[in-house]
């Protein structure tokens, strides 16, 4: 069964974009309705393994800090109270 967390990874990774730096030899993938979250790899398929684990800290960081998380494809993940988190 997928989590919704999951379900959300999946629609943020359908929305990356993927270019190649020539400079540094690397691609690079972004997700531009993620602030910050951007990594690089030698591979497309490195990049796309690396946007997800980034994607996943990025929601779980703007839960534990209260922040919004933008609806990816018509899924949202709520909000969740400090003190849920810290019980969790």
């Amino acid at each position: 069964m997928i989590t919704p967390l999951q379900r959300y990874i999946l629609a943020a990774l359908s929305r990356a974009k993927y270019e190649f730096d020539e400079n540094s030899k690397v691609y690079v993938a972004s997700v531009s309705r993620l602030p910050g979250v951007v990594t690089q790899a030698k591979t497309i398929e490195s990049a796309r393994e690396e946007l997800a684990e980034v994607i996943e800290d990025w929601v779980l960081l703007a839960l534990q800090f209260g922040d919004s998380i933008p609806t990816m494809d018509g899924i949202k993940i709520p909000r969740v109270s400090s003190r849920k988190l810290a019980h969790a």
